[in-house]
C-alpha cells in the first residue's frame, strides 16, 4: 500500500504507468493532455483484466490545468484525485507477481509506503 504525488511541469502533458512490467510495459495507464484539458485512465495493459465489455478506459475531464494527482494504492484498488479533489477515479486493479514498477514523464513524483490499519483476517 502506498501513497503517490504527481506533480505537473507547466502547462505540460504526463504519463504516468503503474503496475508496468519490468521493461517498463502494460500497466495501468494514466494520460494528461494538457491541450483538451482531459486525463485518461486506461488499465487495458494490465495482465488480470476485468469487465472488459464494461470499459477498461476513463476519461475525466477537469476544470482547470492540472498541477497535481494524489493516488492511493492497496491490494486491488487504486484512487486517484486530481487538483485536490476537483475530479476523482476509484479503479479496481489485480496486479500479478510480474506488474511492480512504474514508469513517469512530464512531472516530479514523490511515494510513501502506508502500513495496514487492520491487522487481523476479517471473517464472517
Amino acid at each position: 500500500m502506498c501513497e503517490l504525488e504527481l506533480t505537473c511541469e507547466g502547462d505540460a502533458d504526463l504519463d504516468f504507468n503503474l503496475f508496468t512490467r519490468a521493461d517498463g510495459s502494460g500497466g495501468l495507464r494514466l494520460h494528461y493532455d494538457s491541450a483538451a484539458k482531459r486525463c485518461t485512465l486506461d488499465r487495458s495493459g494490465m495482465d488480470r483484466r476485468f469487465n472488459q465489455s464494461v470499459g477498461e478506459v476513463l476519461d475525466m475531464p477537469l476544470d482547470a490545468p492540472l498541477k497535481k494527482l494524489r493516488v492511493f494504492v492497496d491490494r486491488c484498488s487504486a484512487e486517484i484525485f486530481a487538483n485536490d479533489g476537483e475530479a476523482t477515479f476509484t479503479t479496481h486493479v489485480y496486479p500479478t507477481g510480474r506488474e511492480f514498477n512504474y514508469t513517469m514523464s512530464g512531472g516530479e513524483l514523490k511515494i510513501w509506503e502506508l502500513n495496514p490499519s487492520v491487522t487481523d483476517e476479517f471473517v464472517v
